[in-house]
């Protein structure tokens, strides 16, 4: 390890929590060495500050680092306790909420001979058979809930595929664009999986990635973050050329953008 932190090899520190005081505020953060070789500082979906830091740091690095970044931490603070924290349904029970499309459902149970689960405008209908085991159920609603999810969000990539023609290779060549976006952009490859923190990416070899939990967001913060990924097959980066293509396929993205950071993932 070069720079500030000296090489040396060090038994693992387990995470300790310290206080600091910023004007007439407290920052309680647990610092967590042994992790990068560099100083990072993170402000969980709860409210919780952690702090990482190389293995050979030491208290009176971390605390200017800290101080330094105080009024980052408190907005972004404040910003959390307004967000709207979406738990994902992975074993869902009767009497339980979950956003869903944006809306939140609570999970309710009815009595029928088989299995199955319906995603109702105002709830989950969970329709589970007599002397059922509770916790097998809870499993297949899950596993239910996941797969309509990816079936949502599907749908939701074709739609928003053709209401973007300007990504075509035709329309990109018609209106300047050089060649488009990228060849058979018609039918990239997406997939579908269940992420922390990204609601979606896109790697260089054009495969979009999204989150399974866009299921529960409102269809204009859904839509924002395909257009964004299926722009970046043309634009691996987020500079000007990206902003402006983005701008044209979701002229009010910033909008959508600001709605979408009112939800946090827990």
């Amino acid at each position: 390890m070069t720079g500030m932190f000296a090489r040396q090899k060090m038994r693992r520190v387990p995470p300790s929590l310290h206080t600091l005081k910023y004007g007439l505020e407290s920052i309680e953060f647990l610092w967590i060495r042994g992790s990068g070789r560099r100083l990072r500082i993170e402000v969980n979906s709860d409210g919780r500050v952690r702090v990482f830091s190389p293995a050979g740091a030491a208290l009176g690095q971390i605390l200017p680092f800290v101080t330094g970044k105080a009024a980052w931490i408190l907005r972004s603070r404040e910003k959390v306790r307004h967000c709207v924290r979406l738990t994902w349904p992975s074993l869902p029970r009767a009497g339980d909420e979950y956003y869903w499309e944006g809306r939140l459902l609570r999970m309710e149970e009815v009595p029928g001979l088989r299995f199955s689960i319906r995603i109702e405008p105002e709830r989950f209908l969970l329709v589970c058979p007599p002397a059922a085991d509770s916790d097998r159920l809870a499993r297949q609603a899950g596993l239910r809930v996941r797969a309509e999810a990816e079936r949502l969000l599907r749908d939701r990539v074709r739609a928003c595929l053709l209401t973007i023609p300007i990504l075509t290779p035709g329309k990109a060549r018609r209106e300047g664009l050089a060649s488009g976006l990228a060849p058979g952009l018609s039918s990239p490859q997406v997939s579908f999986r269940m992420m922390k923190r990204r609601w979606g990416s896109c790697g260089r070899d054009g495969r979009v990635v999204l989150n399974v939990r866009l299921a529960q967001l409102p269809a204009a913060c859904a839509d924002y973050v395909i257009l964004h990924e299926l722009c970046h097959l043309r634009h691996h980066h987020h500079g000007r050329a990206f902003v402006d293509l983005l701008a044209r396929v979701v002229p009010d993205w910033k909008s959508r953008k600001k709605e979408l950071e009112h939800f946090v993932m827990v």
